[in-house]
């Protein structure tokens, strides 16, 4: 029976990303828990860039700006479409960062917590370095805030024991 393409590509690439070996359980689990928080940081900050540029587009063009200065003059930014558009950029970047980090993690690699650890800092303070404090307490929900940490935790652990 002739093997399907398809798996030997996906094969191919996974050897690839991932290498032969499996490190150790505990990498494993920060990999695993990893995944859900880089992805969700990668959806919103891509819906959110989209979405800014996008507002030209929409046929109530006129009440959504409006809408977006209210809410700049409610948190005192000056130009808060350009602010979201700003932080959605860094924080693409700061997310290619922990996409990067969490593979080299998984091969062992000790770049890894070079690129994982500025990643998550960079998402989790991205809305308080371009909106401010009151912006950051009000708007990001407590799990905006423990995942990220929790996640920050779980890699020095990681790193801090990783030769035992």
């Amino acid at each position: 029976m002739k093997a399907n393409t398809y798996d030997i590509k996906f094969t191919r690439i996974t050897r690839f990303l991932l290498g032969d070996q499996s490190p150790r359980l505990f990498t494993q689990l920060v990999f695993y828990i990893s995944l859900p928080v880089v992805f969700w940081y990668l959806m919103f900050f891509s819906f959110t860039l989209v979405a800014m540029r996008m507002v030209d587009a929409l046929p109530n063009a006129n009440q959504v700006h409006e809408g977006i200065v209210r809410l700049g003059d409610m948190y005192s930014v000056s130009d808060m479409q350009g602010a979201f558009l700003r932080m959605s950029v860094i924080g693409l970047v700061s997310t290619g960062l922990m996409i990067a980090g969490i593979l080299f993690l998984w091969r062992r690699w000790k770049i890894a917590y070079s690129l994982i650890l500025p990643g998550i800092v960079g998402c989790l303070f991205c809305p308080w370095i371009f909106f401010g404090s009151e912006y950051f307490s009000r708007e990001q929900s407590s799990w905006e805030w423990a995942l990220p940490s929790t996640l920050c935790i779980l890699v020095i652990i990681d790193w801090a024991t990783r030769g035992k």
